[in-house]
């Protein structure tokens, strides 16, 4: 089922075998539940505007992506924190000097 504004190109809705012919070469040889996903949402369904997405793999790969992005996340925050301790050392330091 479409979403109010999606279309899907007048060659497909005329023939089965021009959407077969048109995907042929980008449908993946692995079996499994896939679907077309749009790459922009405005322009529709066309040859050059969809791509193969699996079921399985796209939650995956997002919590996978979102987990790598925490750990970075956390890794600059560490970086962060530790240059800042290190700054203010150096500040009691030359606040010692002075002295």
């Amino acid at each position: 089922m479409l979403a109010p504004g999606q279309h899907v190109c007048h060659r497909w809705q005329t023939s089965f075998q021009n959407f077969v012919d048109d995907l042929e070469h980008a449908t993946p040889a692995n079996p499994g539940r896939r679907y077309l996903s749009l790459k922009a949402k405005d322009l529709g369904f066309t040859p050059e505007n969809v791509e193969w997405h699996f079921h399985s793999t796209v939650k995956v790969r997002s919590r996978s992506e979102k987990a790598v992005e925490m750990a970075r996340e956390q890794a600059r925050d560490g970086r962060r924190k530790m240059i800042a301790e290190q700054y203010r050392q150096w500040e009691v330091k030359m606040a010692q000097r002075k002295k």
